[in-house]
């Protein structure tokens, strides 16, 4: 079984610990995003497992600097992100500004204001979905602010994860979200258009994985677990 954690590191968290009331072994891959597997095996029938698990979390006050290795990626087109679509491209050369910062700044104004929060939707529909149809949930927020960010040679990326305030927080199923981050000035900011977070309030955010569609992710297609094996029922509390 794989439980997604807390991306390690990024402009604006740091993972700086990880607890589990039972063994595992730590899973790493690209873009700073990791998992812990556990291994059960000898599991009696009917029987109940409950594993607990804690990750702490610091923020910086400041958004950090970080590096791009491969900046082409996080502008080409990709599944559900059209940005090479012309109504994509002819949208967001109307959103162009005079900076970076003030084009995603036009992006989020626009997607935030023109598209409809429609509740969630199972499956992703994409960005050009979300332009045609205005409206979506979260992913398609997120899919057409990174579309458009993209079509403006803005580096932008999906992030999966939760939004939660305090101090303590509980992660429950249904505060999962998803939002982008764009790259400027060195540094990944936030930008969730369906909750109107332009820049700011990072310590609400807890980002568990940098959406990507890397082969080699473990947790590709899953968002909060991978369960594999038969006859295992795995349930989030």
């Amino acid at each position: 079984m794989l439980i997604s954690t807390p991306v390690k590191k990024n402009s604006y968290q740091y993972c700086t610990n990880i607890e589990a009331s039972a063994p595992y072994q730590l899973v790493k891959w690209e873009n700073e995003n990791q998992a812990i597997r556990f291994l059960i095996n000898d599991f009696p029938p009917f029987a109940t497992k409950v594993i607990t698990l804690q990750a702490n979390i610091a923020y910086y006050s400041i958004p950090q600097k970080r590096n791009i290795l491969n900046k082409e990626i996080y502008l080409l087109p990709e599944p559900y992100i059209e940005s090479n679509h012309p109504d994509i491209a002819l949208l967001a050369k109307r959103l162009t500004a005079e900076s970076p910062l003030e084009t995603a700044r036009n992006i989020y104004k626009w997607v935030s204001s023109q598209i409809a929060y429609a509740g969630y939707i199972k499956n992703p529909r994409g960005a050009l979905y979300a332009l045609t149809h205005k409206k979506g949930d979260c992913t398609e927020f997120m899919s057409l602010f990174v579309a458009l960010c993209r079509a403006n040679n803005i580096p932008s990326r999906g992030i999966g994860g939760y939004s939660c305030s305090g101090q303590n927080c509980i992660l429950k199923p249904s505060n999962y979200h998803n939002w982008a981050e764009f790259y400027v000035n060195g540094s990944w900011l936030i930008s969730d258009c369906q909750k109107k977070v332009f820049a700011r309030e990072n310590m609400n955010y807890i980002a568990m994985k940098n959406i990507s569609e890397d082969q080699n992710n473990p947790m590709k297609g899953y968002s909060r677990f991978r369960v594999q094996g038969s006859g295992l029922k795995v349930k989030m509390n």
